[in-house]
This record gives structure tokens, sequence and C-alpha cells, in this order.
């Protein structure tokens, strides 16, 4: 990437890799919260530590930076509250049930896909895809998060 002159990309970033210091000498201007489950608790033994190491992420993200946040799940509040401590990170929230800044409404799942209705402050569009599960739909709404920003 450096040898093409690469400015911007998007990666995965596993909780294992925060805990275990792979990212360290990198800073983010973006920062996801997807989700917080049971999924990884081999490694890091509880819930407390896994929380613990997700955050690690939202500390890594530059000045000015932003964080995104799935504000349907549990650890949203937890995480909400310290990131709003940091000043200089600006939120944005996204979900389905709970109140959010980017959220799916009239959800539709069929063999072929998915389909919602997508609202951002007043407007609204409808969104189609050939992706299954409401996973996705917290995906792509994350993935728009993303692209409404401009860093």
């Amino acid at each position: 990437m450096k040898k093409h002159n690469v400015k911007k990309c998007a990666i995965e970033v596993s909780s294992h890799s925060l805990e275990q210091g792979r990212l360290n000498t990198i800073d983010f201007d973006v920062a996801v919260f997807t989700n917080l489950t049971r999924e990884h608790l081999d490694y890091h033994k509880s819930m407390e530590n896994y929380f613990a190491a997700k955050m690690k992420l939202f500390g890594k993200i530059k000045k000015s930076g932003y964080a995104i946040v799935n504000n349907d799940d549990p650890y949203s509040d937890r995480m909400i509250e310290k990131i709003k401590a940091d000043k200089n990170i600006d939120l944005i929230t996204y979900g389905i049930k709970n109140p959010s800044d980017i959220k799916a409404e009239d959800i539709k799942f069929s063999m072929k896909g998915l389909e919602f209705r997508l609202r951002v402050e007043n407007d609204s569009i409808v969104i189609g895809s050939c992706l299954i599960g409401r996973h996705n739909v917290y995906n792509i709404l994350a993935s728009i998060g993303v692209c409404l920003l401009e860093v």
C-alpha cells in the first residue's frame, strides 16, 4: 500500500489484535462498533475484558475523528458514554430499534435478500440488497455511516 501511495483503507480490527498491541502504531479517522457478543470469551475470559479490548479501538481515533456505534447493542450506552467523554471525537449512532442518527425502518426479508427504508435526519430512501439477515442491515447502516463522512 505504501509503494502504491494508498492514502485510505478500511480494515476489520479484531479484539485480539487490539489486546495484543498489533495495532499500536495505527491511528484511525473512523472506528465502528458493530456488537459485543459472547463469541470470543475463550480468549477474553469475561465480557468486561472483551468490552475493554473493544474500547481500545476508540482510544486510537485521531483528533476530530469519528466513532460510529450500533445503538441497539446492549453495550452501546456504556460505549457512547466513554466516547462522549472524549470531546475530540464526533459520534454517529445507527440502529433499527433505538433512536439513532442512521436508522433502518420497514425492514422486509425474502429469499432474494432484504429491503428497508433508510432514514438520515429528515431524508429517507429505500435500500435493497441481495444479502440476507438482520446482521446485514446493521452492517449496511454502519457502512452508510462511514460513507457519509468527509474524511
